[in-house]
């Protein structure tokens, strides 16, 4: 008599099998009550609004992607659209931008939200 039977190392495959593709699913993040906006008095949401500029060189304009590159001293820094228009703007125009948000840190998320553009030459 054997000590494993066909249905038992059957089983024992699919059991083990199983657990392994559990054990690889994805988590689900934990909800937090500080992911939620939170309400200020009159019923906005409050989020960072500081406005602040930048002037620069405008490297290129991507409206399909929503995006534009501005070459400063620093570096190239990228900006979301935003819906703004930026008609009449071509690469090599020296610009001044005002937006909201932080400046890129590398990364491939643009949080710099462009709230407009000017030329300045």
């Amino acid at each position: 008599m054997k000590f494993w039977s066909k249905k038992s190392a059957v089983l024992l495959a699919c059991l083990s099998l199983t657990l392994g593709l559990a054990a690889c699913a994805p988590k689900e993040p934990p909800v937090s009550s500080s992911s939620q906006p939170s309400s200020s008095t009159n019923g906005t949401a409050s989020t960072p609004t500081k406005e602040q500029s930048i002037s620069g060189t405008l490297y290129s304009v991507d409206e399909e992607l929503g995006y534009l590159v501005l070459t400063t001293d620093d570096g190239y820094e990228r900006f979301a659209l935003n819906e703004v228009d930026v008609t009449g703007f071509e690469p090599g125009d020296d610009v001044k931008l005002t937006y909201t948000g932080t400046l890129d840190d590398g990364g491939e998320d643009i949080s710099a939200i462009l709230v407009s553009i000017e030329k300045t030459k």
